[in-house]
């Protein structure tokens, strides 16, 4: 019996399933489908099944397989979406050098957000990811922090915890943004608003 129906999930299986949990999910509810079928037909045995009922049988197969596939993509869509990050000083989960560590949006501009986190020892680091993917991203220095992120933080009166793991604790997120703007002044020229400064952000500024 288990030889018959493992040999009907193998050739009624489309071609189009090549990864193992669709391949899985396929054969479950081709089993499902044939033994809904078998006792429907009630003392008919498996041996008595002919093309005509496999057929039926797999036709059955497909549509549960569609109902099912749709049911885990809308699944997954509302688990990324309650996964995204929506707002400044929303808390998650970042699993970042080797484990889990709490993060706190401390900004955010277009699809960039910057976020600090505490290691076990008590140091703090910074890293920016994308919103709609926050466990991707990149760390970044205190003193490297691209301004518009910086600027925005500041507007929005955030603070970090300023604890690199490496170096002496670096000062208020408004101090860091009033100096790193002050030296982007000197360094222009013509008087033009450089990005970060407070004047209108020049066309080339991204955040990464």
């Amino acid at each position: 019996m288990h030889d018959l129906l493992a040999a009907a999930t193998r050739r009624y299986m489309p071609d189009i399933l090549t990864e193992k949990p669709e391949i899985d999910l396929w054969a479950s509810i081709f089993a499902q489908c044939a033994y809904t079928y078998l006792h429907a037909l009630k003392d008919t045995g498996w041996h008595e099944i002919q093309e005509a009922d496999w057929e039926r049988i797999e036709t059955g197969s497909l549509s549960r397989m569609a109902r099912a596939l749709l049911q885990m993509a809308e699944r997954e869509e509302r688990e990324a979406e309650a996964r995204m990050l929506k707002q400044v000083g929303q808390r998650y989960l970042l699993w970042v050098n080797q484990g889990e560590r709490q993060a706190v949006v401390l900004a955010m501009v277009g699809l960039d957000a910057l976020v600090e986190y505490r290691m076990p020892r008590g140091s703090s680091a910074l890293r920016i990811v994308d919103v709609d993917r926050p466990q991707y991203g990149r760390n970044v220095s205190y003193h490297r922090v691209p301004l518009a992120l910086l600027r925005a933080m500041v507007e929005e009166g955030r603070e970090w915890i300023g604890e690199p793991q490496k170096g002496n604790p670096v000062g208020s997120a408004q101090e860091t943004y009033s100096a790193r703007t002050r030296k982007a002044r000197q360094r222009g020229a013509g008087g033009q608003a450089l990005p970060g400064s407070g004047g209108a952000m020049h066309p080339g500024e991204r955040t990464r």
